[in-house]
């Protein structure tokens, strides 16, 4: 279960149920949506009143490690433990695109035009997305 708390009051003011194994948040860039993620599964919410918009399935086997927000928080970007990220339109819920890297990303950024993505070996990669290019 997502939690959602008003700290100045100390008090919670929503929950989103969510199936075990959810291990990481991420807040869309407007604080109203978050990205739940749990094994296979990435899961949109939306904060208040806490309810899921929709549950985002790759085909395959291959878990999602991490996951981010676009910078104006219609798409999301996926990392998977096969290597492949992963580009969702949040408003259809349909992968746009996909490609491979080198090995799954265990952190991610998106900043404008650009993603970093760090790995277990400590190797940090940018990435341009227009092109999927590796600086």
């Amino acid at each position: 279960t997502l939690i959602v708390w008003n700290l100045d009051e100390a008090r919670p003011v929503a929950a989103v149920r969510f199936p075990s194994g959810l291990y990481c948040v991420q807040l869309s860039p407007d604080g109203q949506r978050a990205l739940l993620l749990a094994r296979e599964t990435l899961v949109l919410c939306e904060i208040e009143p806490g309810r899921e918009l929709r549950a985002l399935r790759r085909r395959g086997w291959a878990s999602v490690e991490q996951a981010c927000f676009s910078p104006d928080g219609l798409s999301a970007l996926a990392s998977y433990t096969d290597g492949a990220l992963v580009l969702w339109d949040l408003r259809s819920g349909s992968a746009t695109t996909e490609f491979f890297t080198t090995g799954p990303a265990t952190a991610i950024d998106w900043q404008e035009s650009r993603i970093a993505l760090g790995d277990a070996n400590g190797v940090v990669s940018l990435w341009e997305l227009h092109n999927r290019s590796q600086n």
